[in-house]
This record gives C-alpha cells, sequence and structure tokens, in this order.
C-alpha cells in the first residue's frame, strides 16, 4: 500500500508492478507495490522497512532463481555440418563415408554431421535425403545415430536424443524435408524380446 500523501511520480504506471528497483517518490522514499503477487523478487525496501516478497516471477523483468530439478535434460549440446569423411571413423559401416558415397550412385544425397552429445562426446553421422514426390523429400539416417559409451542406457534418454536430433537437424535439411527417418541401432526385436517403446511424435514406420 502506498501512504496517505506520497506521490509516485510517472514515468511508468508499470512501477507498480514490480520494475527493480521502483522509482523515488519527491519525499524520498521509495513507494511499495500494489501488486505484491506479480513477482518472486524482494521489492526495495521503504523508510518504514522491508516490502513483502511477490511470487509470481513472470510479470518481473528480472528472472527468478532456477531449481535445478525444473531444468529439462539436454542430451544434444549441438549438430554442425562436415566433410562427408569425417565418418569414416563410423562403428557402423552403415553410418560410414563409404555407404554415403554408394548411396550417392541410387540418386541420394549423402551429407555428413558431427554431433555433440552434452556430457557424453562428439560422434559423426550420416544422413541421406532423397526426392519422394514432387516438391518432397525426406531424410533417412541409416542405424543411427551412433550414441557414446557414456550416454545413458535407457529408453527416455534415447528417446529424447532422437527429438532433440530431429529438432536440430531440420533447419539444416532442404526446406522441402517431410520427414526423418532413423533406424537406431538400439532397438532390436526378436522371439525373446518385445516391441521397443516408441514415443511420440516418432512412429513406427510402415515398412522396414
Amino acid at each position: 500500500m502506498i501512504a496517505k500523501g506520497q506521490s509516485i511520480p510517472d514515468p511508468s504506471f508499470r512501477s507498480k508492478l514490480c520494475p527493480h528497483p521502483a522509482p523515488v517518490s519527491s519525499q524520498g522514499s521509495v513507494p511499495t507495490h500494489a501488486n505484491h503477487e506479480l513477482c518472486s523478487h524482494p521489492a526495495p525496501a521503504s523508510s518504514q522497512g522491508s516490502v513483502p516478497t511477490h511470487t509470481n516471477h513472470e510479470l518481473c523483468p528480472q528472472s527468478a532463481p532456477t531449481d535445478p530439478s525444473s531444468v529439462p535434460i539436454r542430451y544434444l549440446r549441438g549438430i554442425s555440418p562436415v566433410e562427408l569423411s569425417r565418418c569414416g571413423n563410423a562403428g557402423s559401416f552403415l553410418q560410414s563415408d563409404f555407404w554415403g558415397d554408394f548411396k550417392a550412385r541410387f540418386g541420394w544425397t549423402a551429407r555428413g554431421f558431427l554431433a555433440d552429445w552434452a556430457g557424453a562426446g562428439a560422434l559423426s553421422l550420416l544422413v541421406l535425403w532423397r526426392p519422394l514426390a514432387p516438391a518432397l523429400s525426406f531424410a533417412y539416417v541409416p542405424w543411427g545415430p551412433e550414441l557414446p559409451a557414456a550416454f545413458p542406457a535407457d529408453d527416455q534418454a534415447r528417446n529424447g536424443a532422437l527429438r532433440e536430433l530431429a529438432r536440430s537437424l531440420r533447419p539444416l535439411l532442404p526446406g522441402n524435408t517431410a520427414f526423418i527417418r532413423f533406424d537406431p541401432p538400439w532397438y532390436t526385436e526378436g522371439a525373446e524380446t518385445p516391441p521397443p517403446r516408441i514415443d511420440p511424435p516418432f512412429t513406427r514406420a510402415g515398412a522396414d
């Protein structure tokens, strides 16, 4: 609340919604904010003492402290185009520059990338691309991506890695790319192995 007779100079009515700091009045004291529920940061102290703390940082220009448990895990630090020859050390020949050159003879375009997996290392990535229909194309990651040995071996982490990789690849591919197909090397299926868990936005391919 603002004391009787205390004036708030304009420049801005928004000062009452918690800018840091609030403007000083003509009497020299700092007016309290009118809406204490709009910010999570302590407001400046007035001449009568401290001002209550706000609770909602969304309307405050100062960032609230971040709760580490609320920060989403990032699996991919970044991805960048590289020469196709960088795929020469791939663990599988289906991710190698040899396979890229071979597929290029049959209408595919082979591109090399370097994926930097956060905290686990960087590995090459072969991506194949070809037209699908007039004005449409698709990208294909054969037997990939390969993940570092230190990468978490659980479905949640792997599915998260695929989502982040797909989002990062999208702007690096032709604008008419309709979808990206992955053949992840960690999914196997057999008589004693149940079908792998596939989370949205991914779907199982109709033909393998």
